[in-house]
């Protein structure tokens, strides 16, 4: 309480704050006119809603697998290690609609959210994309429609049970990473953590959900791919890579994309 202005009464103020559950809005449209490897290994800094516009795609994570297919509506949070295959007849499309979250926000899990997939949500995130470049009141409008989007969400997330990567997991990937290409055993990469190979495998694959092995060729083939969309032949490409074959390179590329490497240049050659 305080004095009033002549000082002959008292006044009572009353204030409530709070703190806004995300900022820093982006969306973004993706499009591809062939199979394509999004490779999230380490992480994204922020998290985001995505929505399927056509084709589908598997999300691989260290929370298990989810399938999209057209018309569904997600969520993936900051920080989760996923590796994503998207495949389409004749072509790839979806949205992704990224946030800062303060560091109160919570760790949310992966989620398909349910019967908010549909063209309701995509008329939503259509006037997000109009309205985000554009005035105050439409940039106002736009936040209006994502944190509307947001609230009808919010039901079907769930806090994940999953942990930060443990110190020993997060070496051994940063490792892998900066030596993707090259050939070393799985003794040098537990030594270079000080674990032992079996003790390294089981907390890799508890944490990240793919071996290191695993985790190796799928940089090795984001690479690969970027190599053949520069017009690199499969022999220099697999020098290049690290992969010990010709036909081991085409087999886990397969794997891994959906289609040969023969069928992935035919299919960007066609774009």
């Amino acid at each position: 309480m305080r004095a009033g202005p002549s000082g002959g009464g008292i006044v009572t103020e009353t204030k409530t704050s709070f703190e806004m559950p995300a900022s820093g809005l982006e969306l973004r449209r993706m499009r591809f006119s062939l199979s394509h490897l999004c490779d999230g290994c380490f992480g994204r800094p922020d998290p985001l809603f995505g929505y399927v516009v056509a084709g589908g795609a598997v999300i691989t994570g260290s929370e298990g697998k989810m399938s999209l297919e057209k018309g569904d509506f997600f969520f993936l949070p900051a920080r989760f290690s996923y590796r994503t295959v998207w495949s389409g007849d004749p072509f790839v499309e979806y949205l992704i609609l990224s946030f800062t979250a303060p560091a109160s926000f919570p760790g949310f899990a992966p989620a398909l959210l349910g019967s908010l997939s549909g063209e309701k949500t995509y008329e939503k995130l259509l006037v997000i994309e109009r309205s985000s470049s554009g005035n105050v009141s439409d940039r106002l409008l736009a936040a209006r429609e994502f944190f509307g989007l947001f609230h009808e969400a919010l039901p079907y997330l769930t806090e994940s049970p999953k942990k930060e990567l443990s110190p020993a997991v997060r070496a051994a990937a940063d490792y892998i990473a900066l030596r993707a290409c090259e050939n070393y055993s799985a003794a040098d990469l537990a030594r270079s953590v000080l674990l032992s190979e079996s003790r390294l495998y089981h907390l890799f694959r508890e944490e990240l959900g793919v071996t290191p092995l695993e985790y190796r060729n799928g940089l090795r083939i984001e690479r690969a791919a970027a190599l053949i969309r520069e017009g690199k032949d499969v022999k220099e490409i697999v020098s290049l890579t690290g992969f010990e074959s010709d036909r081991y390179f085409r087999r886990v590329f397969k794997r891994a994309v959906g289609v040969t490497p023969g069928e992935y240049r035919k299919k960007f050659a066609e774009k």
